[in-house]
């Protein structure tokens, strides 16, 4: 008897699980997600509303607000302006960097089998903000200025992307039915604008970084 009896609370509680589990219906999500690299740290805290595609339901699409906060050592950021020449494209290097954008994102996941999932996250527009850094020319041929976060965070397409925007490539697994695990990598832009232009009268510098990371995603 007791193996039986054993065996049906397993399933009991197996399928207990999965009716909490948001995976067939709309889901509301808080993220929380840092990585660091070499010079780096990325930090992370998002609010998501995704839906679930298809008869499967194993797609699923959403969109949500994330606030990111990018900051490290001094750091050498190049031209923006993607209309520059590059012959006439410079650095400058910024003290101690301290970004925070809150942006809009989209958000996308695809489970393959069982609580495994990949996804893919990106931000599109938003607000740049952050305390004034000391910004010195690397080639020593301009005078020194100051540089704040770019205060306009719009995502145009490779060169063409304007302030700072966050996304993620990641492997999830949920661990209870209301927790999941992420991991992968974050690939950023952070862009600083400086007091006093440089060539051709450019004003914007930008890094871009990858960084592995870890997190935890909460359903509400």
């Amino acid at each position: 008897m007791r193996v039986p009896l054993l065996a049906s609370l397993l399933f009991v509680a197996a399928h207990s699980a999965a009716a909490q589990a948001p995976e067939g219906r709309a889901a509301v999500r808080i993220h929380l997600a840092a990585g660091a690299g070499s010079s780096t740290t990325v930090a992370s805290a998002a609010a998501t509303r995704d839906h679930a595609l298809g008869f499967f339901r194993r797609a699923r699409l959403g969109y949500g607000v994330r606030v990111t906060v990018i900051g490290g050592g001094d750091q050498a950021f190049g031209t923006a302006d993607p209309d520059i020449p590059r012959s006439q494209r410079e650095a400058v290097l910024v003290r101690s960097p301290l970004a925070v954008a809150a942006n809009l994102e989209f958000y996308s996941s695809l489970r393959l089998l069982g609580t495994v999932a990949v996804g893919f996250d990106i931000d599109v527009v938003g607000i740049g903000a952050g305390p004034k850094r000391q910004a010195d020319p690397a080639s020593g041929s301009v005078a020194d200025s100051s540089a704040r976060a770019t205060g306009f965070n719009l995502l145009r397409g490779g060169n063409a992307d304007h302030g700072t925007l966050n996304s993620e490539f990641f492997l999830a697994v949920r661990v209870t039915p209301r927790m999941t695990l992420r991991s992968g990598l974050i690939h950023a832009v952070s862009e600083y604008s400086t007091s006093a232009s440089r060539a051709l009268g450019n004003d914007r510098f930008r890094k871009f970084v990858t960084v592995p990371f870890v997190a935890v995603t909460l359903d509400r």
